[in-house]
């Protein structure tokens, strides 16, 4: 099932898979109503819908299984 906030155009390329315990790079570029999210292991997502395209006052990340580990965040402003 597409969540609710990706039925707008969206695309997926890459295998996906990532090893438990593994550190892997992981850059976000969104402007407008684009999100871009690219690893190094080869995936790729590009999405775009309207509801994207507004202030962003904080970030969340929504992800499957017991954990995630973050390191080393990094925020730039897009112009």
């Amino acid at each position: 099932m597409i969540p609710r906030f990706l039925r707008g155009s969206w695309s997926r390329r890459g295998n996906g898979k990532f090893e438990q315990g593994k550190w892997y790079t992981l850059q976000v570029e969104m402007l407008g109503d684009q999100v871009v999210a690219q690893t190094d292991n080869g995936l790729v997502v590009k999405a775009s819908h309207a509801s994207l395209d507004t202030e962003k006052p904080n970030y969340r990340f929504v992800m499957r299984g017991d954990s995630l580990s973050l390191d080393d965040l990094t925020v730039w402003d897009l112009k």
